[in-house]
């Protein structure tokens, strides 16, 4: 089963929860984007996909339910930087 979670769809970028890796399979490759995320629920860990739109363990993830200790606050929202190509300050 996959979920979309719509709470921040900026350019395309959707985190999906899906019971198992082999639901990624349920996922179209041609409409991933970039920083989209999914949680996988039977291990715990999180993949992003790349510039290459393939799913990538996201360093960090897997730690077991309920641990929290690195200090994550449960706040899902992400600061969003769009390069346009310009000069980086």
């Amino acid at each position: 089963m996959v979920t979309i979670q719509a709470k921040s769809n900026v350019y395309g970028v959707k985190h999906f929860v899906v019971d198992t890796k082999d639901d990624f399979k349920l996922l179209r490759r041609d409409l991933l984007f970039m920083g989209s995320t999914a949680f996988v629920i039977s291990t715990g860990e999180t993949y992003i996909v790349d510039g290459n739109r393939n799913w990538v363990l996201k360093s960090g993830s897997g730690s077991s339910a309920g641990d929290d200790s690195e200090g994550d606050s449960g706040d899902d929202t992400f600061d969003t930087i769009v390069y346009d190509g310009g000069e980086i300050l």
